[in-house]
């Protein structure tokens, strides 16, 4: 069950660059994993629901994707609330990420984001929606 990395990917497949991924290199879930993990980062640029992350949730972020195993991604991926791996995505990709889960929708917000990133998910499946690209010019 690769969903989670299969609709991440559908989505971000034109900006695969922000991660340092050769153009030619074929994106798949495992090398795009390992993408994120060479570009862990502690991010402090992204707000949840309008909320920053405390200096705790930062490094746990970081942890949590440090810890990532390559080797289990197929063994499906549990997408929290408040997740390290959207939190990673939107500050290596310059995006903001709505995550529609159920009637819920967490907003993950950059502070510049170049496009939105619309996925919806239930308790056992994650799918790409759509992207939205932010107009600079106003």
């Amino acid at each position: 069950m690769t969903c989670v990395w299969d609709s991440l990917i559908k989505g971000l497949k034109n900006h695969m660059k922000s991660i340092k991924l050769k153009d030619n290199i074929k994106i798949t879930p495992i090398n795009f994993v390992c993408g994120l993990k060479q570009n862990n980062t502690r991010v402090r640029d992204i707000l949840i629901n309008n909320t920053p992350l405390t200096e705790q949730e930062i490094e746990e972020n970081f942890e949590a994707i440090r810890e990532l195993n390559v080797k289990k991604i197929n063994d499906g991926y549990y997408c929290s609330t408040s997740d390290p791996v959207l939190i990673l995505v939107c500050h290596l990709f310059n995006c903001s990420i709505n995550h529609h889960y159920n009637k819920l929708i967490i907003h993950y917000n950059h502070s510049d984001p170049l496009f939105v990133l619309d996925i919806s998910s239930s308790a056992r499946h994650m799918m790409f929606k759509r992207i939205v690209y932010i107009d600079k010019k106003q």
